[in-house]
């Protein structure tokens, strides 16, 4: 994964993308976003009012590069987390099939 330094800019990218969206934690983020009633595509980049825009005013490039990779990371891991656990809920978790 990294540094202890790459993984703390991670883990901050995903905290101020919450705070950006006004919410307290990230689990109810995630499941804003399962229900489509947050397009986080449109949260990160919609002109002017979006997270990156918005971050740019305030940090570095290279900083919010950083933040964007940490919130990436986090949204897959979500979505992989989920399929395992509904390959297991129906009884057809295999390693080939994860992978």
């Amino acid at each position: 994964m990294g540094s202890p330094a790459t993984l703390n800019g991670y883990i901050q990218g995903v905290r101020r993308f919450i705070e950006h969206l006004r919410y307290d934690d990230l689990e109810t983020v995630l499941e804003k976003i399962k229900s489509s009633e947050i397009n986080a595509v449109e949260a990160l980049d919609q002109q002017g009012k979006g997270f990156i825009d918005q971050a740019l005013e305030k940090y570095a490039h290279d900083t919010v590069r950083g933040f964007l990779f940490g919130i990436k990371k986090r949204l897959s891991l979500n979505d992989r987390v989920r399929y395992l656990a509904l390959l297991l809920e129906n009884g057809e978790f295999t390693e080939v099939n994860y992978l």
